[in-house]
């Protein structure tokens, strides 16, 4: 569904279709495609934190194009408050993208899949003390 929704050119079904399955490097991609990087940006830092740098720069440039005189916030900057957490977060992305592609639990399984699955990630104890 995902790939005829982007292939026809809706992308908006085609990002949900890959949000619901949980595909957050492809809705990177489709966000890029449909011109959308300010949100492919803010997306990316939430879920595949593997690809704000290429897709901040993709933002820089594409600013740079069209000769506005902004430049995107410098989310990956280690002096930016959340980037603290920046390893933790690719530790866990890289968590969720093998359980992703191992298991896909069925609707009438979901809820106790995703108690089970945030209940086994690997969380280092210094960032649980702090919650």
């Amino acid at each position: 569904m995902a790939t005829n929704a982007e292939v026809n050119g809706k992308y908006n079904v085609a990002f949900q279709a890959s949000y619901l399955i949980g595909d957050a490097d492809r809705c990177v991609q489709i966000l890029i495609k449909s011109k959308r990087i300010a949100e492919a940006a803010f997306f990316a830092r939430a879920y595949c934190p593997s690809q704000i740098t290429q897709v901040v720069m993709a933002w820089d440039e594409t600013l740079k194009a069209k000769k506005l005189p902004f430049e995107p916030e410098n989310i990956t900057s280690p002096s930016h408050p959340q980037n603290q957490i920046v390893e933790l977060a690719l530790g866990i992305e890289k968590q969720i993208k093998a359980r992703l592609t191992s298991v896909r639990p069925s609707a009438e399984h979901y809820e106790q899949a995703l108690q089970d699955y945030f209940r086994d990630l690997s969380i280092p104890a210094a960032v649980e003390e702090e919650e």
